[in-house]
């Protein structure tokens, strides 16, 4: 019951061999692991002895591995950091070739698995890197976006009320990273018993699979008060990060001066004034004609606290509020600012659709 027969030479080696290239498939192993080795493109002829061999990170002495003489090194046992490479040598001539090297790294434990070894963050310091390869999800809170898994902990006290920015970036030399989410929590008891309760927050998502790196906004924090981020891999993902916050928050919302909330009898054109918010280049205002129903930007105003509104009408009710800028972003959720105030009456004509008709 032959079907076909393919017959081929065999030569046997002469000279020096082929090591071809080496795989691993874990380069990170969690605890006492296993990893699975292949090569590619090495000499197969007749005389040719392949033996893989191994070195501990903490040594430069290469040795073999008992009975590891194939193509294919299967569940190699992984207890410590280590380098493999395959010994190629045609028995023929004694030449003798070398793979390139591949690197193990046991991760034994997450230094910030758990929400009390959260890492804390300042602003402005050097990032710090990890992974979460090895995290695990043991006593992670429930989380708005996904089910946590490989989760990896930091914490933060604001300095200042408003947004504040999270920079994720893969790490140098990498060629991917962690695709994820950034969580927010609020947590009250102590540890090991705290209870979190999350800050929602829609913009929390990063790829550094595809991008270098990634600024996200917090949600609006409240100064003083100590807020938990959780690192979550995208459906059970994980990966490498480094993460920071820059120096620059986003500005807090600003408080309207003048005129006073509810004034009437206000002079044309108005004066509108606001106070001054720390980390603030510029100020947005906004104005609305029709009860604070929609608000149009009237422009961006530099190095003043105030400004002189033209085009405006008397006996007429406006709306208004400040938005903080800076190179962070802009302040958000200021419109809960808002104050009113109603214009004094001008005269009968001051408007074309009350003009005096001349006979």
């Amino acid at each position: 019951y032959l079907d076909d027969v393919q017959v081929e030479q065999i030569n046997n080696c002469n000279g020096m061999p082929v090591a071809g290239n080496i795989t691993i498939d874990n380069s990170v192993v969690c605890g006492n692991g296993t990893a699975n080795l292949a090569v590619n493109g090495n000499s197969d002829a007749t005389g040719v002895v392949l033996q893989w061999q191994r070195r501990l990170n903490t040594t430069n002495v290469w040795t073999d591995i008992p009975s590891a003489n194939a193509t294919i090194l299967s569940n190699v046992s992984v207890t410590e950091s280590q380098s493999f490479r395959l010994r190629v040598v045609c028995s023929n001539t004694n030449d003798t070739a070398y793979s390139n090297s591949v690197n193990a790294e046991v991760i034994t434990s997450t230094p910030n698995d758990a929400v009390c070894d959260a890492i804390t963050l300042t602003r402005g310091v050097t990032n710090y890197c990890g992974t979460t390869v090895c995290a695990t999800a043991t006593g992670d809170p429930a989380f708005s976006q996904s089910s946590p898994n490989n989760t990896v902990w930091f914490r933060y006290v604001a300095t200042a009320n408003g947004r504040v920015e999270v920079k994720l970036k893969r790490p140098d030399g990498a060629s991917t990273g962690l695709f994820g989410w950034l969580a927010t929590y609020t947590a009250s008891g102590t540890c090991p018993n705290l209870t979190l309760t999350e800050v929602v927050n829609t913009n929390n998502g990063f790829n550094l699979t595809t991008n270098d790196s990634v600024v996200l906004q917090t949600p609006i924090l409240t100064a003083g008060v100590t807020y938990y981020f959780m690192l979550d891999g995208v459906n059970g993902a994980s990966g490498a990060y480094c993460i920071s916050m820059p120096i620059t928050q986003i500005p807090a919302c600003a408080t309207n001066v003048s005129p006073a909330n509810l004034a009437t009898g206000v002079n044309l054109p108005p004066v509108v004034s606001w106070s001054a918010v720390p980390g603030a280049t510029s100020y947005g205002l906004f104005w609305s004609s029709n009860g604070g129903s929609t608000y149009d930007s009237i422009g961006s105003i530099v190095n003043s606290l105030s400004a002189q509104v033209n085009n405006t009408l008397g006996n007429t009710t406006y709306h208004w509020y400040i938005q903080p800028k800076n190179a962070a972003g802009n302040a958000v959720g200021c419109v809960i600012t808002a104050t009113s105030f109603t214009t004094i009456a001008g005269p009968a004509n001051d408007f074309c659709n009350s003009a005096t008709t001349l006979t």
